[in-house]
């Protein structure tokens, strides 16, 4: 029987927001990566190795646009050379960061030709479809999440100062939110002193999962939980979905570019096995190992249980003649110290440790005191003015400046 083809969907929105005058953002997506032209799909569809990128352009009037376009140009580009889906996590790893760092010599190359550009960077986050997995690489601070039975999980971790703190356990995940220096990374695309490091997680994938990439114009207004309620309250309808997270991005400032990209699995992927109603509320839908773990420990204890038995047997039979050796021994008794210098040193280390435990412990440093600031180059920092979104390179454009 022929394995079940994957049917997916995938829209897209970009939004300049309220407060920029262009749009730095840029993204692209297909349904299969090896075609000549990519373009997003009007209709469900059989995947054929979907691919979505998403690039947040920074430079302001150093062409933060043009970085992001080169960025999402040159990763269709590399990948439109493999004409075979990757076959393991290695493979498109592999893959994928190439991608990224071809993406970023492409960056560094233009930015050297048209010295106007120099100081322009791109973050960029790719999600790449294939045998019923999805495969995240990333750099910088453009996200990617899966949204699973009501819940959203994100996948990508941020490379940005304030993600770091999160990590040293400084700030909370709602305090790293509301943190002033939340648009500074460590590293992007483009960056002449340092060469991007991306990062790669892949998961499996189940039916009407929706996966989500988005640039920092929606999860830096929006917190996870309100992305959250925005898909679960659209009942799955990609369009709605995407429309709903960009008004309310806006609504809630919208001081940056506003991209996401959705695709849902309408079929094909298959769902997990369900456990009992008892149960179901409190496995995590995203844990697929969790079920399988429970049955191994069901197997385990019924190997527990007879080697525990056997051992209780044996120690019925071992007791008496233990007892009857001991018989034959002649009786002891332990050494007693009972001289003063001793008892002297015993009551004074009980003393001592009377007051170990009762003196108070050192206090930590708090964790809301200054963070010491990562050395991180300025250009990095998104705050600049931006440029019109998918506008086509223009060499002419920066040379008569």
């Amino acid at each position: 029987m022929a394995e079940k083809k994957l049917m997916l969907e995938m829209v897209a929105r970009t939004d300049t927001g309220r407060e920029r005058a262009i749009n730095e953002d840029n993204f692209l997506g297909t349904a299969d990566y090896r075609s000549a032209d990519w373009f997003l799909p009007a209709e469900p569809y059989p995947d054929a190795g979907s691919i979505m990128v998403v690039a947040d352009g920074m430079g302001g009037l150093n062409a933060g646009e043009v970085a992001s376009r080169i960025t999402v140009d040159s990763v269709r580009e590399y990948l439109q050379q493999y004409d075979k889906l990757p076959t393991s996590d290695d493979t498109a790893r592999n893959m994928l960061s190439k991608a990224i760092s071809y993406a970023h010599k492409k960056v560094i190359a233009y930015s050297t030709e048209h010295g106007e550009t120099q100081g322009m960077g791109s973050t960029v986050v790719i999600g790449l479809i294939a045998h019923k997995k999805i495969h995240f690489c990333w750099s910088g601070d453009s996200r990617g999440y899966v949204f699973r039975q009501g819940q959203l999980r994100q996948a990508t971790k941020d490379h940005s100062y304030v993600q770091s703190l999160v990590d040293d356990g400084k700030l909370t995940a709602e305090q790293a939110f509301l943190h002033p220096e939340s648009n500074v990374i460590l590293q992007s695309i483009g960056d002449p002193d340092r060469a991007p490091e991306p990062d790669y997680i892949s998961l499996p994938l189940n039916d009407n999962d929706i996966l989500i990439l988005c640039s920092d114009g929606v999860n830096g207004m929006l917190q996870d939980t309100e992305i959250q309620t925005l898909l679960t309250t659209s009942g799955g309808h990609l369009s709605q979905c995407a429309e709903k997270i960009v008004e309310a991005a806006n609504q809630a400032g919208g001081i940056d570019n506003i991209t996401v990209v959705l695709s849902k699995v309408v079929s094909g992927a298959g769902t997990p096995k369900q456990p009992d109603a008892t149960e179901a509320t409190t496995l995590d839908p995203f844990d697929q190992t969790v079920l399988q773990r429970e049955k191994k420990g069901i197997k385990k204890q019924w190997i527990i249980i007879p080697a525990l038995l056997l051992l209780l047997t044996m120690g019925f039979l071992i007791a008496p003649i233990i007892t009857q050796r001991q018989k034959t021994l002649p009786s002891t008794h332990p050494a007693t110290d009972t001289s003063a210098s001793t008892r002297k040193k015993k009551e004074a280390d009980s003393v001592r440790q009377k007051k170990s435990s009762d003196s108070p412990r050192q206090k930590k440093l708090s964790d809301t005191s200054s963070p010491k600031k990562h050395p991180v180059p300025p250009k990095l920092s998104k705050t600049l003015p931006d440029s019109i979104r998918l506008t086509p390179i223009d060499p002419d454009k920066h040379n008569n400046q």
